[in-house]
């Protein structure tokens, strides 16, 4: 009787793209192959001895784990390799042993031990920011981390990314950042920013392993980012005049400038961007279209800075409300308005542009110098898009009142083809919903934002526009927290009412539409009180 054996040892450690290995040692009368995976944080080792006996094969095989060999850090990494090597010598004395006691005399013994190179040379995590973590801040958060940016730091490079690593992570798990308040269970959204759990994963496996940079060699091309435009380099730039100063700690009515436009025909325009000099004084800005022969404004000069006393007395509120449409809205993480393939809003000739300006003083004194850029449609025009809106003036908040909802309703007359939903309230505003009456009363939910942010009032464009048939019943509503536990609550104490200032509150429901290009806004929406 003779007995031929094979013994083949491997062992692998995590790699990158490595997934799965395989060799074949043949000798006179049998073959072993081995088959080798690696995966994330783990390593395995499979062992097999085949060996033939008076032509019948028996077959005996062991597969080694070794598990949760992560690289955390250098140090770690180290001991991996030292380990992988012990689990080497490890097999290779047991099935010593084994093919010992089983062999005869005359049996002939082929040893054949593979050791992948990763077992020589230093391995690498899985996770690096040049190939992993670098196209996601591209894609979700450059647009406001970067130089002129909005956000605090920029968030371009490994040097810059590096130190922020661990509170980036914590942001991105709590889903604080990027900043997206719509409730998940509620409509899909074109715009919205949010991380893939994928994402998240990675972000937090990367800093688990040191967070390291990685091969250059596998960074995505830089993002171009315009040098002063967030969307691209618009047709025609309207700016103010001149720089409007800032006072340290000051409070300031709302300021409007009128920017004539000059246009002799009308334009379709397909996107807007409110870029100030100074983002950080700048709370929010709204962009009006003025139409030749109104008489909002109307003795106020061009380009010189105007502030209505902020009243809620009946005719000096009127010398602030205006019935214009609405051409863009600036707010933080929001500075372009754009609208679909098609879609676009109309600049009558002759019009001028009404900018508002919403300013928030700091501890330091600051200027700014808003500009406005617009980008005209280049196809032809088949949908006119409206900013429509609803909301409570009679605003009334008792004193520590946790939730006050407040609701305002309003039909379509005609049809109209709903894209967006933009809910602006002030610092005890806590949360939004627009909401559809069907009859028999069923309510259907479009838009319902938990955890309003005064600071952060975003616009939430619809992945798929709505089509909303004439006599649609739409009822928005605003829920205020004025308890202490609101943590931005100026005073607990206080009956509050409607105004201007972020210690006041507002409460409206801003809504774009699409419609045929020749309707006429004034006759298209009819607001009705609850």
């Amino acid at each position: 009787m003779s007995r031929s054996v094979v013994f083949a040892a491997g062992a692998g450690m995590p790699a990158t793209g490595a997934t799965g290995t395989a060799i074949a040692i043949v000798s006179r009368s049998a073959v072993t192959a081995i088959l080798l995976t690696a995966s994330e944080g783990h390593a395995f080792g499979a062992v097999s001895v085949v060996f033939f006996e008076d032509g019948q094969q028996s077959c005996f095989g062991v597969a080694v784990t070794v598990a949760q060999l992560a690289a955390h850090t250098p140090q770690r990494r180290k001991r991996r390799h030292a380990s992988a090597q012990l689990m080497i010598a490890e097999c290779l004395f047991t099935f010593s042993e084994y093919i010992r006691a089983v062999m005869t005399c005359n049996s002939e013994i082929i040893v054949v031990v593979w050791l992948l190179l990763l077992l020589v040379a230093p391995c690498q995590a899985g996770v690096t920011f040049t190939k992993d973590i670098l196209p996601v801040l591209q894609n979700h958060c450059q647009v406001c981390h970067r130089p002129g940016g909005i956000g605090t730091m920029p968030l371009l490079t490994y040097r810059q990314v590096r130190p922020w690593a661990k509170a980036i992570r914590e942001a991105v798990r709590l889903r604080r950042m990027p900043p997206w308040f719509a409730d998940p269970r509620f409509g899909e959204f074109a715009n919205n920013p949010s991380l893939s759990p994928e994402d998240i994963g990675k972000i937090d496996r990367w800093v688990k392993e040191g967070a390291r940079e990685g091969n250059r060699g596998d960074a995505p091309a830089d993002k171009q980012w315009p040098s002063h435009w967030t969307a691209r380099k618009p047709d025609v730039v309207f700016s103010m005049p001149h720089a409007f100063p800032i006072p340290a700690n000051a409070v300031l009515e709302y300021q409007y400038v009128i920017l004539p436009t000059r246009f002799e025909s009308d334009r379709w325009v397909r996107l807007v961007e409110i870029r100030p000099s100074d983002a950080a004084v700048v709370h929010h800005a709204v962009l009006y279209v003025r139409e030749a022969g109104s008489k909002w404004l109307r003795g106020v000069p061009s380009g010189e800075m105007y502030a209505p006393p902020s009243s809620n007395a009946p005719a000096l509120r009127a010398a602030r409300e205006t019935k214009a449409d609405i051409l863009g809205v600036y707010t933080p993480g929001s500075p372009v308005s754009s609208w679909p393939e098609g879609m676009a809003k109309l600049v009558p000739a002759g019009a001028d542009l009404i900018l508002q300006l919403h300013y928030t003083a700091g501890k330091t004194a600051s200027s700014d110098q808003t500009s406005v850029g617009l980008v005209f449609a280049e196809e032809p025009v088949r949908k006119r898009v409206l900013t429509l809106q609803m909301g409570v003036d009679d605003i009334v908040i008792p004193p520590g009142d946790p939730e006050c909802r407040l609701s305002r309703w309003g039909t379509l007359p005609r049809e109209a083809l709903l894209l967006s939903m933009l809910p602006h309230m002030h610092l005890r505003g806590s949360g939004f919903e627009y909401q559809i009456v069907h009859s028999r009363g069923r309510v259907e939910t479009l838009l319902k934002v938990n955890h309003y942010d005064f600071h952060w009032q975003l616009s939430y464009r619809l992945k798929k526009p709505r089509l909303l048939p004439a006599g649609t019943r739409l009822l928005v509503t605003g829920i205020f927290d004025n308890s202490a536990n609101n943590p931005r609550n100026p005073d607990p104490r206080a009956e509050v009412h409607w105004g201007e200032q972020s210690w006041e509150e507002m409460m409206i429901g801003f809504f774009d539409v699409a419609v045929p290009p020749g309707m006429d806004k004034q006759l298209f929406f009819v607001r009705e009180r609850n």
